[in-house]
C-alpha cells in the first residue's frame, strides 16, 4: 500500500509538470523555425538585392496537431527555406518599403484553447525591429 501511495503522489506531481514541458516545446518551435526564415530572407537578399513574400504555409487550421510544410508554394520555393519536419504553426514572410525590410509571422494555437497566438520579427531596417510576441493572456 505504501509503495501504491508513494507512486500516485509522484505521478500527481509529474503529470502537470510533464505537460507544462510539453507546452513549451510548442511554444519554442515558432522562433526557432523563424530564425531560419530569417536567416534565408538575409541570405536571398544577399543574392537578389531584395526580399521576398511567402504566404501563409501550410495555412490550414490552427490546432496543436502537427502537420506537413506545403512544398512549392509560391515564395517559399525562391527562398529555400523548410522546416525540419512537421510543425503546428503557420508561417509567412513579406517583404515593405520598396523591399528595404521584412517581417515574418508565426500563427499558432499549440495548446489547442482555440486562442490564436502571434509572434512577429521586424528586420532590422522595419520601423520596430525585433520581436514581437503577441501571445494573448
Amino acid at each position: 500500500m505504501l509503495i501504491v501511495g508513494i507512486l500516485g503522489t509522484l505521478t500527481a506531481i509529474a503529470l502537470p509538470r510533464w505537460s507544462e514541458m510539453q507546452l513549451r516545446a510548442r511554444r519554442a518551435e515558432p522562433k526557432i523555425n523563424m530564425n531560419g526564415i530569417k536567416t534565408a530572407q538575409q541570405a536571398y537578399v544577399a543574392g537578389n538585392d531584395t526580399y521576398i513574400t511567402g504566404s501563409s504555409n501550410p495555412g490550414s487550421s490552427l490546432t496543436k496537431q502537427a502537420r506537413p510544410f506545403a512544398e512549392g508554394q509560391s515564395g517559399w520555393t525562391e527562398l529555400g527555406w523548410r522546416p525540419d519536419g512537421d510543425i503546428r504553426c503557420n508561417y509567412a514572410t513579406r517583404a515593405f518599403g520598396g523591399d528595404t525590410w521584412f517581417r515574418v509571422d508565426a500563427t499558432c494555437d499549440v495548446d489547442d484553447d482555440n486562442r490564436t497566438a502571434i509572434i512577429r520579427y521586424y528586420s532590422e531596417q522595419g520601423t520596430t525591429p525585433g520581436w514581437v510576441d503577441l501571445y494573448p493572456d
